[in-house]
C-alpha cells in the first residue's frame, strides 16, 4: 500500500511554508516611527496593524519595493501586531511601542 496521507501532508506543508512573507521592522522597540520591509518584490502588499487588544490601528497598502515608514508617535505604549498579505502569501510580525 502507498502512504498517500503522508504524501498529501508533505505537499500541503511545503505549500504553506512557501506562502510566507518575511517582514522586518526597524527599530524595534520604537517610539515615533517604524520602517517596514518585506521579502517579496513587484507585488501590492496589504498591511494591517493591531494593538494587543485586537483593535485595528492602521490599514494601508504598500505598492512598491521601497521600505514603508509608519508614524506610530500617537500609538499607546504596548505590543502591536502586523499582518500582511499579497498574492496568496501571508506574513506577520510584531513590534513594541515605547
Amino acid at each position: 500500500s502507498f502512504p498517500i496521507d503522508n504524501v498529501l501532508k508533505t505537499i500541503v506543508k511545503t505549500e504553506t511554508q512557501d506562502a510566507k512573507i518575511a517582514l522586518s521592522i526597524n527599530p524595534n522597540p520604537a517610539s515615533t516611527k517604524i520602517t517596514l520591509s518585506n521579502s517579496i518584490t513587484n507585488s501590492i502588499l496589504n498591511i494591517k496593524i493591531m494593538n494587543q487588544f485586537g483593535q485595528l490601528v492602521f490599514s494601508g497598502i504598500k505598492e512598491d519595493d521601497e521600505n514603508l515608514a509608519i508614524d506610530i508617535a500617537t500609538y499607546k505604549s504596548g505590543i502591536y501586531f502586523i499582518n500582511c498579505n499579497a498574492k496568496m502569501k501571508k506574513g506577520s510580525a510584531n513590534f513594541i511601542k515605547i
